[in-house]
């Protein structure tokens, strides 16, 4: 599956990998004949986990994307059925495998941690 993060395009690897969570925090309280009490705390939380690859791309093209990302500022992730989010990367780590003999990697995997970012 091919989807854009900012004006960068991905090819998300395994789509079988792809990982949406939701959070709904609340607190819990005990009450008087154990009647339990629920109180919303804060609104609720969206992040995505996924994995992208690149072959025989220029080891210089994560740099901008690395660049962009140490910004902490909202960008957007647009996947090829449609679906647009605008997110904030809260982790990304990337991995280099597959070396030519001069030493650049034919391979690279980017894993991503993603929190949609809500105004």
């Amino acid at each position: 599956m091919i989807c854009m993060l900012d004006f960068f395009m991905l090819d998300i690897k395994d789509m079988e990998s792809f990982q949406k969570t939701i959070s709904l925090p609340f607190i819990n309280q005990k009450r008087v004949a154990n009647n339990p009490l629920h109180q919303n705390v804060e609104a609720f939380q969206e992040t995505f986990n996924f994995q992208a690859t690149f072959y025989y791309k220029n080891s210089f093209y994560l740099k901008p994307i690395e660049q962009i990302l140490k910004r902490k500022k909202p960008v957007w992730l647009v996947f090829s059925n449609g679906e647009a989010y605008k997110v904030l990367v809260t982790d990304i780590e990337i991995i280099k495998s597959y070396f030519n003999k001069r030493g650049q990697a034919i391979k690279q995997d980017i894993k991503f941690t993603i929190e949609v970012f809500y105004e």
